[in-house]
């Protein structure tokens, strides 16, 4: 019998159990205990930037710097509990739907300010929505508010959203963050000055941006809420991951997210940091064309699932900072989500039978398998953004071949790879993520996993009639039960269609100085409430 190809320590059931349980509020400090404190008011926190925060304006930010960047300065009607994804009133005070589903009323909150004094409205939310709907703006939510048909201002505190079908994953919109009417009006916010000087709502404002370098906000002393404990956030650009370890540890930054399991053991040994993980919105794995042969065959898409340890590469990889992922929706979907699907657990020999089944055998003794005179031989592409994401694919490679497949391997740029490779329909397999930012709601899968996926078609092609009825029926009802059992059934019918080979759910890790307080994990990072932040 052939060695594993990756020697491995087993991840307990315990460990994987405990972690499921605390989700997004495992807080870790050195010395494995709780810090609690009293917040105090002023000071800074300086955070680093990947890169320049390029458009501020929230409904058309589209990298991870000018969203963090952005998100203290804007709110939103209503914001998701960290805890149950749940909308809790944020600009909004409450909201219906009517009985039928097809419209929904929110009354908004009265005294709230934008920074330059004017007051916020219901021509402000009108005006925010029927931008995003229009085609011609650059902005990722479109497809989150594609049940809607039109907005009313029913007077300056109440609007309401007119759908074109019943729709309950309509309310998961309310988290679309809103922009000023008298300020954007007649203007193109794609290339608008309002995307460096932003004005918003929220705790903090917009106080300068020094592209190459660095972007400040301060406290916003008129906040409907309060103000925040912090003076002033710094955004500082640090796109090289090593200097961004260095000034933690100098004290020169006070936090760092997107910490590489690696890198984690390395700022685990400085006693004045301390660590943060929160379960993701987000699961990796490999996608192919399921229509393309020969993964259009399930036996060979079942035998290649058999064939992947991820249990190996969760301990090997990231250091045990994941969980084994079996559906395609993701445990922070507490309500929604199940693992009750199916689970093909690692088995060469048995992945070796089935691709017999299929076919597929050495013929000609030179160890690759083949069918009709062709071997089985195909290319896996990744991106060069993350030393993690570049050794899953290494490893993914060292587990097919030992099964017999000819596999190549390719990286592509960060931004090749996103805009000419993950859709490409021509590619065999890549290694992918779904991750999730709000709004966020089961439905938002379908662009996933429902045939008719807008505005493209979805990544393996995956199309099950009755999968689709299911994404109908959840959008359909509130009864939040009967949602539940759909969505279930929907991840047991796609699990047992074997459309992808999921690896893992990320455990994202932040690393923070222990004198910035007030830190609370979420399954979106650790950015969305920054008003909470204080200096101890």
């Amino acid at each position: 019998m052939k060695q594993h190809p990756l020697k491995k320590k087993i991840v307990s059931p315990g460990k994987i159990i405990c972690l499921l349980m605390a989700m997004v509020l495992f807080t870790l400090s050195g010395n494995g205990s709780i810090a609690m404190a009293q917040p105090k008011t002023g000071g800074q926190a300086i955070v680093p930037l990947n890169g320049d925060p390029k458009l501020m304006c929230p409904i058309i930010r589209s990298e991870v710097s000018s969203i963090f960047a952005s998100w203290p300065m804007f709110e939103r009607l209503a914001r998701a509990n960290p805890e149950t994804m749940e909308n809790i009133p944020e600009l909004a005070t409450s909201w219906e739907y009517s009985k039928d589903l097809t419209s929904l009323v929110a009354h908004l909150r009265k005294g709230v300010t934008w920074h330059d004094g004017k007051e916020f409205t219901a021509g402000d939310v009108k005006f925010t929505f029927e931008t995003v709907m229009n085609p011609k703006t650059r902005t990722q939510f479109r497809i989150q508010i594609a049940d809607l048909k039109g907005v009313e201002v029913i007077d300056p505190y109440t609007v309401k959203f007119n759908l074109k079908s019943p729709s309950a994953s309509f309310e998961a919109a309310l988290q679309i963050p809103i922009i000023p009417k008298h300020l954007l009006e007649g203007k193109d916010v794609n290339t608008d000055e309002f995307n460096h000087k932003p004005v918003g709502t929220g705790p903090f404002k917009f106080k300068e941006w020094v592209p190459g370098d660095h972007a400040t906000i301060v406290a916003y002393e008129k906040h409907w809420r309060r103000r925040p404990y912090l003076d002033r956030i710094v955004f500082k650009v640090l796109p090289d991951t090593n200097v961004r370890m260095a000034q933690l540890k100098t004290g020169e930054i006070d936090i760092m997210d997107g910490v590489e399991p690696l890198q984690l053991k390395e700022l685990s040994k400085d006693p004045k940091l301390v660590a943060y993980r929160m379960v993701q919105t987000n699961y990796y794995g490999l996608f192919w064309n399921i229509n393309k042969p020969p993964f259009n065959d399930i036996r060979v898409r079942k035998a290649l699932n058999h064939a992947v340890d991820k249990k190996a590469i969760i301990d090997k990889v990231l250091l045990g900072e994941a969980i084994p992922a079996y559906s395609v929706f993701q445990p922070p979907f507490k309500w929604a989500y199940t693992d009750d699907v199916l689970k093909l657990e690692y088995d060469p020999e048995k992945a070796k039978k089935l691709l017999a089944e299929a076919g597929w055998k050495d013929t000609d003794g030179d160890g690759i398998l083949d069918k009709d005179g062709k071997p089985f031989r195909f290319t896996l592409t990744g991106d060069n953004a993350s030393p993690t994401r570049r050794r899953n694919v290494m490893i993914a490679q060292q587990f097919f071949k030992s099964i017999g497949l000819d596999v190549k391997i390719q990286f592509k740029e960060w931004h090749d790879f996103l805009e000419n490779y993950q859709w490409n329909p021509n590619k065999e397999m890549t290694f992918l993520w779904n991750a999730f930012n709000p709004p966020m709601d089961p439905d938002m899968l379908a662009r996933r996993w429902h045939s008719k996926s807008g505005p493209r078609p979805n990544q393996t092609r995956y199309s099950n009639p009755k999968v689709d009825e299911l994404f109908a029926r959840g959008k359909a009802t509130l009864d939040r039960k009967e949602r539940a059992k759909i969505y279930h059934e929907m991840q047991r019918i796609i699990a047992n269609d074997v459309p992808m080979i999921l690896f893992y759910y990320p455990i994202e890790i932040a690393v923070a100085n222990k004198r910035l307080k007030g830190i609370q994990p979420s399954p979106w990072r650790v950015y969305h409430n920054m008003e909470e932040w204080y200096i101890q």
